[in-house]
């Protein structure tokens, strides 16, 4: 399976292989709007792609999706995210996040973009 690795699902508190997918997304009354979502693929006995296969170029959505998945940890992909939506003109006042990403860094990164976050 490309873009899986091993990751702790807290669900079974097992270690599985699987995939891991951030999703940002605007929060109305009764609706969820998805505006971006990356596949994140840890370092822990990654696939990154079949065996013996590559991009045939480099420069498309899926090559640069699976390298991203690869370098960026969760927390440089929830920054690279938030950017984006608000350089495209969304707006907001709250990060709502899992508890998971309630670190010192992404809550100053929140500050920074003038966000409240609650995670």
């Amino acid at each position: 399976m490309e873009g899986s690795s091993l990751h702790h699902d807290h669900n079974s508190g097992k270690t599985i292989q699987g995939h891991q997918l951030l999703e940002l997304g605007i929060v109305g009354e009764g609706s969820f709007v998805p505006v971006d979502r990356q596949i994140y693929t840890g370092s822990k006995n990654a696939i990154a792609k079949p065996e013996g296969k590559d991009f045939a170029d480099k420069r498309s959505a899926s090559a640069q999706d699976m390298k991203r998945a690869l370098d960026e940890d969760k927390n440089q992909m929830l920054n690279r995210m938030l950017k984006s939506a608000q350089r495209a003109g969304f707006k907001a006042r709250y990060l709502l996040g899992d508890a998971w990403f309630g670190i010192k860094k992404n809550i100053e990164m929140a500050t920074d973009l003038d966000l409240v976050a609650i995670f």
